[in-house]
């Protein structure tokens, strides 16, 4: 009975073919199929295999440029955030005065709100209005 192979299944073979240095015998014992089934499937799908590896590795750059990009820009809207919380609680003794709870509470308003800002596209544009809306905040808070 021969074994049918999927063609993901036939790629990942190939993978371990070129692993292995193009050895084929080497290949085929480590995937347990015979040389000559390996054969095959190199004969019919190198040329494939070869093209995807390219697309993914080039796709696979272009990820982690985008995530190196949307590190940078969270790290810069979250500097933001922490600038306009400081600018909005204006000095050491106010935030000591704030119950551990109001702290929490706080915390809790302005979380939810500093993440919709950065989904809405940054906050770089707003930053008056994100201090604002934070002064505002901490008053409610402080007075209570």
């Amino acid at each position: 009975m021969s074994k049918k192979f999927t063609l993901e299944q036939k790629l990942g073979y190939l993978k371990v073919l070129e692993e292995n240095g193009m050895n084929k015998s080497k290949a085929a014992r480590e995937l347990q199929i015979s040389r000559s089934s390996l054969q095959k499937i190199y004969d019919a799908l190198w040329g494939e295999y070869i093209s995807r590896k390219e697309t993914i590795e080039y796709e696979s750059v272009v990820l982690k440029e985008k995530e190196i990009e949307l590190k940078q820009n969270l790290s810069k809207n979250m500097q933001l955030v922490k600038e306009a919380w400081e600018e909005a609680m204006f000095t050491p003794e106010e935030i000591k005065s704030l119950s551990p709870t109001n702290r929490i509470n706080l915390i809790r308003i302005l979380t939810p709100y500093a993440a919709k800002q950065i989904e809405d596209g940054g906050l770089e544009q707003r930053e008056t209005e994100v201090t604002s809306f934070i002064q505002k905040i901490s008053r409610k808070i402080t007075k209570r």
